[in-house]
């Protein structure tokens, strides 16, 4: 069987989320498969063609034991980015990666044109919002504005390879080239960030966010929509979904049913240079399964 570059990174994030599902299902932890994975799973059962991302969120307290499970260590050539793991040193931001050890990319990065990751699931907990639609505007303001701080302490390493506004590239090349905000230590904004962003339980919350997700201000939903997991197949694969995922892919996203433009439809360009041994072609015919009912 004769697969793409493309399609091989995709069926090796695929081992990865089983391995993340089996952590999960062992430790009785809640996740939600969300972003372009689960418009992949509605629209296409499975990747989106020409896509290689996943992005899963928990709840803070699912998501604080599974970091604390995967600092113990992974056992299979697995495991944790995070800010307080030596798995990847510049890494000081307040979200995570599940990662194979033994599966290796070239990507493009925000500053350098080539850098060398591992193969990912990107991680993000959901915290809760204040009552009131002030109180929730405010504190997603201070906490965009930790955000940009902790850009700006390093914006080489953390500024990733985003679309912005002229304006905001602009202002971040230039404090590539006078890191003024040097005297900040990138570590200990990131701990202050983390704990605003703690700042209100899920649990006590009518409305929660993804704080560290790319809409900023859309990633607040009310927490109804994330109810208890509905399932749906992707690539052949049970996964977690929020139970109103309908009503909160609409919300984010308008109509995903939508393909975009061809111009828009272009692969991130990351090249396999290292993979784990893995039965693509066991894969690739259970996959099968997720797109006949599509």
């Amino acid at each position: 069987m004769v697969l793409s570059n493309l399609r091989k990174l995709q069926l090796l994030e695929v081992n990865l989320l089983q391995k993340f599902q089996l952590i999960c299902t062992e430790n009785h932890l809640t996740y939600y498969f969300v972003a372009g994975g689960l418009i992949g799973a509605l629209r296409h059962g499975g990747f989106i063609p020409w896509d290689d991302d996943m992005d899963i969120v928990m709840p803070r307290d699912d998501y604080d034991r599974f970091v604390s499970i995967c600092k113990k260590g992974v056992d299979g050539g697995y495991g944790l980015i995070h800010y307080d793991t030596d798995v990847d040193k510049n890494w000081k931001t307040a979200f995570s990666r599940f990662v194979d050890l033994k599966s290796v990319i070239e990507a493009p990065s925000a500053f350098e044109s080539i850098m060398q990751k591992y193969v990912w699931i990107d991680l993000f907990p959901i915290d809760g919002m204040p009552k009131g639609k002030v109180k929730r505007w405010l504190h997603m303001q201070h906490i965009m504005l930790l955000r940009s701080l902790l850009i700006f302490t390093d914006a080489k390493n953390l500024a990733g390879k985003k679309k912005r506004s002229l304006f905001e590239s602009f202002v971040l090349h230039v404090f590539k080239i006078f890191p003024i905000f040097k005297i900040f230590d990138s570590g200990t904004v990131c701990h202050i960030l983390e704990k605003c962003i703690k700042k209100y339980r899920f649990q006590d919350s009518d409305y929660c966010c993804n704080f560290m997700g790319r809409y900023r201000s859309k990633e607040i939903q009310p927490k109804e929509r994330w109810g208890t997991p509905a399932t749906l197949l992707f690539e052949g694969i049970e996964v977690k979904v929020p139970e109103q995922y309908h009503e909160f892919q609409t919300h984010m996203y308008g109509d995903y049913m939508k393909l975009p433009p061809e111009s828009e439809r272009v692969a991130h360009g990351a090249k396999l240079i290292q993979q784990r041994e893995i039965d693509f072609e066991m894969y690739e015919e259970n996959s099968k399964k997720s797109r006949i009912e599509k």
